[in-house]
């Protein structure tokens, strides 16, 4: 017997408008706020959700699971459409994680239009505030193989997701710490891929040697899963684990970090650059990989 759907509705922000609706299966759906008029830079979109599909994992019980399942469904409503949103709350009644309402069905949105589907969504970079929302054309699979992970890559998944969501956000305070945190997201999916496919350390096909090396290993997966016609995509995916590498270890920090006076438009280049091969890699890795 099916289990009884255990909905909630919420609100959240965003820069971008949105017209329309998108519904994945009776898991969510979101679409203009009812309850919010957007105000020119913030923008307010509804998102109603099934409780039931949240991560059965035992150490996330407890009576607001729902919340965590928010949080994961804004985290890949982000990947998937390339957008960047916030769960809002009412800062004034100083609510840092409000309740959500109970709602009894999802809204029917039968009159209304789906939001625009467009392919190769994700390779776009990032934009604020000068676009409809819109969603990849194949994001329907995306959240078909992710709703089908185990409770453990799910887990693990979520881990790299959230990284990413970090990364994001921690770009203000300090570029460089944003930088080694997308990186972070990579390397964590790398590690649950070894895990499902139960990799042992590949032979190198030239040398005929183990491929020990961790920054050959990052680089074979950024090109697996976030392909690239860029000049010189190697050596560049090379030298983004290298200045991981500097900051974490030798406290090499970006420019941006200690100048003021300029604005080092190479560094910042890097960083949207990795953000958008993190964000590909992310949705990718879900969408291509055999496993799921």
């Amino acid at each position: 017997m099916k289990n009884k759907a255990d909905l909630y509705t919420s609100t959240l922000t965003c820069s971008s408008m949105i017209s329309g609706y998108y519904r994945y299966a009776d898991i969510f759906q979101i679409f203009p706020s009812r309850k919010i008029n957007g105000n020119g830079d913030i923008q307010y979109i509804d998102i109603e959700y099934n409780n039931n599909y949240r991560n059965k994992d035992k150490k996330l019980s407890g009576a607001r699971t729902h919340l965590i399942f928010l949080k994961e469904l804004v985290s890949l409503l982000s990947i998937a459409t390339n957008e960047k949103y916030e769960i809002y709350f009412n800062k004034e009644e100083y609510q840092f994680l409000p309740e959500q309402e109970k709602i009894l069905s999802f809204s029917d949105m039968s009159a209304e239009y789906e939001i625009s589907k467009w392919e190769n969504k994700i390779y776009q970079p990032m934009r604020f505030g000068d676009q409809f929302v819109a969603i990849d054309s194949n994001s329907n699979c995306f959240f078909k193989k992710y709703f089908n992970l185990s409770v453990k890559n799910r887990n693990k998944y979520d881990s790299a997701m959230f990284l990413h969501e970090i990364a994001q956000d921690v770009f203000k305070a300090s570029a460089s710490m944003s930088f080694v945190t997308y990186i972070s997201s990579i390397e964590t999916l790398m590690e649950l891929e070894k895990e499902i496919l139960k990799h042992k350390i590949d032979i190198c096909q030239l040398c005929k040697q183990k491929k020990y090396e961790i920054a050959v290993r990052f680089v074979e997966f950024v090109q697996k899963y976030s392909p690239s016609s860029e000049e010189k995509y190697e050596e560049l995916l090379k030298r983004f684990y290298t200045k991981r590498s500097k900051i974490s270890h030798t406290g090499k920090i970006f420019e941006i970090d200690k100048i003021f006076t300029n604005f080092p438009v190479g560094e910042y280049n890097e960083i949207v650059s990795i953000s958008k091969h993190n964000r590909v890699c992310l949705f990718n890795f879900i969408l291509n990989a055999a496993f799921v």
